[in-house]
């Protein structure tokens, strides 16, 4: 998934998603995270949000929920889109979750870096 991420390569963004909405591989679903983020575009935005309607929710669940967010927060950024604004709000699923969670701004902030990282080196 790093170097899907690292060549941007589109033609994954479908696997992607299905294997990060499974979750059945610890630490797997950071790299397709960052996949997603990078890759950019509405299909890969989709998939972010899937994962994050069916885990944030489950609040006592503790797996890739601020990587998604992040790549999420970073693919708005980079396409002007708005697909995090959801989840974001006051009071939503976002600030639910997170709220038992330590260290999340921080995972938020080290996964936007290495998106952005990446982005860096294409230039």
């Amino acid at each position: 998934s790093w170097l899907i991420a690292d060549s941007r390569r589109t033609r994954f963004v479908q696997q992607l998603g299905d294997l990060l909405l499974a979750s059945d591989l610890f630490y797997a679903g950071q790299g397709y995270c960052v996949a997603l983020g990078r890759i950019r575009g509405e299909v890969a935005a989709l998939h972010l949000g899937a994962y994050l309607d069916q885990w944030l929710p489950q609040v006592e669940c503790h797996f890739d929920q601020s990587w998604a967010m992040a790549a999420l927060i970073e693919l708005d950024e980079r396409d002007g889109s708005r697909c995090s604004t959801r989840f974001l709000q006051p009071g939503g699923l976002w600030q639910t979750w997170a709220r038992g969670v330590s260290g999340v701004e921080e995972r938020i902030r080290v996964t936007r870096q290495l998106i952005g990282m990446l982005e860096h080196d294409e230039r």
